[in-house]
C-alpha cells in the first residue's frame, strides 16, 4: 500500500513541479505588460516600440506553434524542460540587463519561443505518468494552477515593483531567480 501511495505521489510531484514552472513562465510573460511603463519611460520607447516588445513573447505561437512541437516532442520531456527553464532564465537576465531595444526585444523573443517550446513536455509526460480516464483531472489541476499562479504573479509584480524601488531591472532580476531555482528542481 506505501509502494501505491509513493508512487501516486511521486506522478502528481512530477506534474505538479512542471505545471508551476510551465505557469510561472507565462505568468512572467504576461506581467511585463505591468513593467512596460517604467521600461519604456527609462529606454524611451515609442507607442509601436512598446506594440512590438509586449506582443513579441507571443509571436512565436503564430508563426512557430506547430513546427516547434514537432520538433520538440523528440526530445525527453525532462531535458526539455531542464533546457528550456534554463534558457527562459537567461533570456529574462537578457531583458533585465537590456540597454537597448534592440537587446530587449531579442531578449523577449528569445524567451517567447522557449517558453513555447517547453509545452510539448506536458503532452509526452501526462501518458507516463496517468492513464488517460486521469487526463481530465490532469488537465483541471493545470487550469487552476495557471488561475492561482498567472492572478497571483500578476497581483504580487506591482509590489515587487514597488519593494524594488520601481526598478522594472531588478524585478526581472527577481523573476530570473524564480525561474533559475525551478530549473534546479
Amino acid at each position: 500500500m506505501a509502494r501505491l501511495f509513493d508512487v501516486f505521489a511521486h506522478r502528481w510531484t512530477v506534474m505538479g513541479l512542471w505545471f508551476v514552472a510551465s505557469v510561472f513562465g507565462i505568468m512572467m510573460a504576461i506581467a511585463v505588460g505591468i513593467l512596460l511603463p517604467a521600461i519604456s519611460s527609462e529606454l524611451d520607447l515609442t507607442p509601436r516600440q512598446q506594440g512590438f516588445f509586449g506582443s513579441s513573447a507571443f509571436v512565436g505561437n503564430l508563426f512557430l506553434a506547430l513546427p516547434l512541437s514537432w520538433w520538440m516532442s523528440r526530445y525527453r520531456p525532462k531535458m526539455l524542460t531542464t533546457v528550456t527553464l534554463a534558457l527562459g532564465a537567461i533570456f529574462l537576465f537578457v531583458q533585465g540587463w537590456a540597454a537597448s531595444f534592440a537587446i530587449l526585444l531579442i531578449g523577449r523573443l528569445g524567451y517567447g519561443i522557449v517558453t513555447l517550446a517547453r509545452e510539448p513536455a506536458r503532452a509526452l509526460l501526462m501518458p507516463q505518468w496517468f492513464a488517460p480516464r486521469e487526463f481530465m483531472a490532469v488537465n483541471s489541476v493545470y487550469n487552476a494552477l495557471f488561475g492561482i499562479v498567472v492572478g497571483g504573479g500578476l497581483f504580487a509584480t506591482p509590489f515587487i515593483l514597488a519593494r524594488a524601488g520601481e526598478n522594472w531591472r531588478t524585478v526581472l532580476y527577481v523573476f530570473f531567480t524564480l525561474l533559475t531555482i525551478l530549473t534546479v528542481l
